[in-house]
């Protein structure tokens, strides 16, 4: 099921979750931010009494009747506390909580590299991608054969 902002109210009570799906803590309440757009939860990490902190719910997504966020539990529990109860967030306390964040951001997955059909090996891909350009490979020769004339024609010398 997909997972949009104006069901964070629905999520209270269920669980919060990291991206591995590991439990952080308890959805506690939903809230709005300086404009009035509902971005935040605040999670209640720990047992009685256990530190409540903001959590940003943009990324969110559903799981196990709860809500999955990018971000682990150390992370949360390191945000700034803030105290939202009975109103909005300033536009100062939102701004430092997503730059708090935003050093939270996942990282980029790498391009995978490509298979090269006659080495059948893992070569990366190189910026050379036409006929005839670059350093032959040891066991290759040094210079291209014209096509249909059966005439090597020498490499341009560097």
């Amino acid at each position: 099921m997909t997972f949009t902002k104006q069901d964070a109210y629905r999520y209270i009570g269920h669980h919060l979750y990291d991206a591995d799906r590991h439990r952080i803590g308890k959805i506690k309440r939903a809230v709005r931010d300086s404009r009035g757009s509902l971005d935040w939860v605040t999670v209640t990490i720990g047992h009685v009494g256990g530190k409540e902190r903001l959590v940003p719910i943009a990324d969110g997504k559903t799981a196990d009747e709860g809500l999955a966020v990018p971000f682990s539990k150390e992370k949360i529990e390191a945000a700034p506390a803030i105290d939202p109860v009975g109103r909005n967030l300033s536009a100062d306390e939102e701004a430092a909580l997503q730059a708090y964040y935003a050093d939270a951001a996942p990282p980029q997955v790498e391009k995978p590299e490509t298979v090269d059909p006659d080495r059948r090996r893992v070569r990366p891909r190189t910026h050379e991608t036409t006929f005839g350009t670059g350093d032959p490979l040891p066991g290759e020769p040094d210079d291209i054969t014209l096509q249909g004339t059966g005439t090597s024609a020498p490499r341009k010398p560097y």
